[in-house]
């Protein structure tokens, strides 16, 4: 069946109120069971009560599409109101992690519900209402993000080029000397130009 072919079947427990006889599919054994509270929390009157209750989820007064020629959007209450909440529930646990099967998805929709009523499971409330964030975050501890990879290095930079040579100096046979007075003078092969008076001279 579904359930051995590993799909999360999540089922309305059915709007006949206190005392209601199971309801099905959400009573078969692999579905998990929907009830329906309001918007304070308060189990709704018209939600089944039973065995088959595993968690609730808001039902009532849900805002949603319908088909009107003259309305798209109109509010409903019932099980089958609180289902989906659940549902999109699941399909975020699966997308976070993948290889959860439909027994660890209700357990982890089990655990980390509030217990509303005290005391444990109770035909009413099932195991409590639903909390997406801490069910999300249940499944965040127990299977930690790897580490980001360090990104590559950078290449290193291109090596500098040998500078090129010094041009040849120009003054190898004409240098320059300087005067006392700061005057720059040339000679050559080591005597003086006849035109360049030196201090002393």
């Amino acid at each position: 069946n579904a359930f051995q072919a590993g799909v999360t079947l999540i089922c309305a427990a059915g709007n006949d109120g206190p005392g209601s006889p199971p309801n099905y599919p959400a009573a078969e054994d692999g579905c998990i069971g929907i009830g329906n509270h309001d918007s304070t929390n308060t189990i709704a009157r018209s939600s089944s009560r039973g065995s088959w209750v595993d968690v609730t989820a808001p039902g009532t007064q849900i805002l949603s599409s319908v088909w009107n020629p003259r309305h798209s959007y109109a509010s409903f209450t019932g099980t089958s109101m609180a289902t989906p909440h659940v549902a999109g529930l699941a399909a975020l646990m699966l997308q976070r992690d993948p290889s959860l099967s439909p027994t660890e998805i209700k357990n982890i929709l089990i655990q980390t519900s509030w217990d509303r009523n005290g005391g444990g499971y109770d035909i009413d409330y099932g195991h409590g209402i639903v909390k997406p964030f801490e069910a999300l975050n249940a499944i965040s501890a127990a299977n930690p993000p790897p580490p980001p990879s360090s990104p590559n290095p950078p290449p290193p930079p291109p090596p500098i080029p040998n500078p090129p040579p010094p041009p040849p100096s120009s003054t190898t046979q004409d240098q320059l000397i300087a005067d006392g007075n700061g005057i720059y003078a040339p000679f050559r092969q080591g005597r003086k130009t006849s035109n360049t008076r030196f201090p002393g001279d």
